[in-house]
């Protein structure tokens, strides 16, 4: 019933002839009250890029070092190692989307 609804409306000239410029002017503001939480997950993403950068230099070490030196401990240490990498990546990922998620159904409220 719904659907019927919004596919029935018919925006009027001058919905349809905003432009781009307009619309951001718009947006601008609700993003400003939400630059906390935004930079927030920007930091979030930069700490998860670097930390999913670096475990395959820690595999490189598992391969060159460990396994080649039959050193067991090592490699056991830097398997560790790349696995809490990965759960720690994976968590500051989560957070930044459930974030941007939290931002974003705050801006459409706004709206």
């Amino acid at each position: 019933m719904t659907a019927d609804f919004y596919e029935n409306e018919k925006i009027d000239s001058a919905e349809d002839s905003i432009s781009y410029k307009t619309a951001f002017g718009k947006l601008i503001p609700l993003l400003k009250e939400h630059s906390k939480g935004l930079w927030l997950c920007l930091f979030l993403l930069a700490g998860a890029t670097v930390l999913s950068l670096y475990w395959p230099i820690l595999l490189k070490r598992a391969l060159d070092i460990d396994i080649a030196n039959k050193d067991m401990s090592g490699l056991i240490i830097t398997v560790a190692t790349i696995g809490l990498i990965q759960i720690i990546t994976i968590c500051l990922q989560y957070l930044m989307r459930v974030k941007l998620e939290t931002i974003g159904q705050d801006i459409m409220l706004s709206l």
